[in-house]
């Protein structure tokens, strides 16, 4: 036996291990064994007891071939008094241990490379032997309540590449040597008493900070190196953020400044390399200044005081616009042009006050077909969620007039007119979506079967996967793109498009359908490989298409 389970009800004495001499893996859950310890198998290789009841670990447990030892919840007040060097353990786990007052001695795990000591309340203290531990890569202290701080052997370490500290409330300063770990890339220190970085951590040093989560920071000069940057929920205002020296950020990726107070953004053109702001939920911001050509990704969704957008003309790499609920905001400008180079996704149901013009623009500008976002959930090519086909998310309309075919409901019949020199390229889709229900639809929302009755020929294509929570009646408009060259669309052809919905959550109140031919859009981009995984031949069914 190599790997054994116990719940909760389990009780047992330790000698009934004895025999258990290939015993590798052992979990335990709220277990309290009886007896000497010394029955334990001497060959564990992966040990996790939760709810350990000892007060330490007894010296007569042999862990010598242990590399990973989590006890969560246990009652340990000390880890151990006397364990013998475990050289082999890489990975020690004691969250939850409430009543946990010191870490171990560190001098008998040297090899470890991963300390998880969250939610260890009263732990005040870890052992300065901490310092000699030469291959560590990650240590989480997150909510240690009373730690003030850590030994200065810890800022000699050259190997740690992530320290959490979130929630350790006393945590005042973080020493001048911390500009000396070189391998350190994630700080995340929310919830703590630091108020400012050491000096040592600039643009000249040797530091390689890449993501940084710490509210309380008033400054952010000197981090050059600093790609990730989260500041969300911070209380900023106009004037601490305008302090906060953005702009010298000249390796930021990401910006994540949601649920902020701030009215106004300092300007961040200069960070030539970010690709994802969020700005969510900033419900004073009026206005948002020029942004770098970077740019890929921005949320904006819940800005409901938002007015002013800068010009989106140059914006070549955006893909993908959330303006949720920005009821204030009357256009966006030049987004038409940025539509036709990259954009992917536009989500901005529920802005209510945006021009007929420019809603028209957007509609008439959109050429893309493909997904926005793909997850591998397997190694297998066909192990993939398509989690943002792509389209336009747009307050409630009529389909718009240049649509030829319209119908109520979800089902629309049409034959594809014969133009001579001109072939289809795609099927522009255009429908209402009312939700009428509070609660979320499994995914995806929607889908359609297309039918070429002419060819006897089916397909079903994932065609977007909603624009969010909304409440309860709440009404949108989607248009996207079909692939017609998946349909073999020829001129006489009678086809019939069925949208499906997410019932009972979602209904269709009416749909559209317009043909694209390359003599009037020749410049249509088309992600051909990922169409070709979210579009599926179905069998024939004739004129009894449903979608069971």
């Amino acid at each position: 036996m190599r790997c054994l389970e116990f719940g909760k009800k389990a009780k047992f004495r330790t000698e009934a291990f004895a025999k258990m001499k290939r015993l590798r893996f052992l979990e335990l859950s709220h277990v309290k064994l009886t007896g000497g310890y010394k029955y334990l198998p001497n060959e564990l290789r992966w040990l996790h007891w939760t709810g350990f009841p000892l007060r330490s670990i007894p010296k007569d447990f042999s862990l010598g071939e242990v590399v990973a030892i989590y006890l969560p919840y246990s009652n340990l007040r000390y880890v151990w008094e006397d364990s013998g060097v475990l050289a082999k353990l890489k990975i020690l786990d004691l969250s939850n241990s409430y009543s946990l007052k010191k870490s171990p001695d560190f001098s008998t795990i040297p090899n470890l490379e991963e300390l998880v000591l969250k939610n260890c309340w009263e732990l005040a203290e870890v052992h300065q032997s901490i310092g000699g531990l030469k291959r560590i890569s990650l240590v989480n202290l997150m909510d240690c309540k009373i730690l003030e701080e850590l030994p200065r052997s810890f800022y000699k370490l050259k190997s740690i590449v992530t320290l959490v500290l979130d929630g350790c409330e006393r945590f005042e300063k973080l020493d001048q040597k911390i500009g000396d770990m070189t391998s350190l890339s994630t700080l995340s220190a929310n919830g703590t008493a630091i108020t400012e970085l050491p000096s040592s951590i600039d643009p000249g040093s040797r530091s390689s900070l890449k993501r940084m989560d710490i509210k309380s920071l008033p400054s952010l000069t000197g981090l050059s190196q600093l790609e990730d940057l989260c500041l969300v929920d911070c209380n900023l205002t106009d004037e601490l953020i305008k302090g906060m020296d953005l702009g010298s950020l000249s390796s930021l990726k990401s910006l994540h400044l949601d649920d902020n107070s701030f009215s106004s953004l300092p300007s961040l053109c200069s960070l030539s390399k970010l690709v994802d702001l969020d700005l969510s939920s900033c419900t004073n911001l009026v206005a948002i200044p020029d942004l770098p050509t970077s740019l890929t990704n921005i949320c904006a969704s819940y800005c409901t005081a938002l007015e002013i957008m800068p010009d989106f003309s140059d914006m070549s790499n955006m893909r993908r616009m959330f303006l949720n609920r920005c009821a204030k905001l009357v256009e966006v400008p030049g987004l038409d042009e940025s539509l036709k180079s990259s954009m992917r996704l536009l989500v901005m149901e529920g802005c209510i006050n945006i021009t007929a013009t420019f809603k028209e623009k957007i509609l008439q500008g959109w050429n893309f077909i493909g997904p926005v976002d793909i997850v591998f959930l397997g190694p297998g090519p066909s192990d993939i969620i398509i989690l943002e086909p792509g389209g336009i998310f747009l307050p409630p309309s009529d389909i718009p007039e240049w649509f030829p075919w319209v119908n109520e409901g979800g089902r629309i019949n049409f034959q594809v007119p014969e133009i001579r020199g001109s072939n289809v390229i795609a099927i522009a889709l255009c429908f209402t979506y009312l939700k009428n229900d509070n609660r979320e639809p499994e995914f995806p929302s929607s889908g359609v079967l297309v039918t070429n009755h002419t060819k006897l020929a089916t397909f079903y294509i994932a065609v977007e996967s909603g624009p969010g929570s909304g409440p309860h009646n709440f009404e949108y408009l989607w248009l996207g793109h079909l692939p017609s060259y998946k349909f073999n669309l020829e001129g006489g052809d009678f086809v019939e498009v069925l949208i499906r919905t997410a019932r009972p959550f979602f209904r269709v109140k009416k749909s559209g359908i317009s043909l694209v031919w390359d003599t009037k859009q020749p410049e249509f981009r088309v992600d051909t490989d990922w169409v070709d995984r979210m579009c599926f031949s179905r069998p024939y069914t004739g004129g009894n298409n449903n979608m069971e």
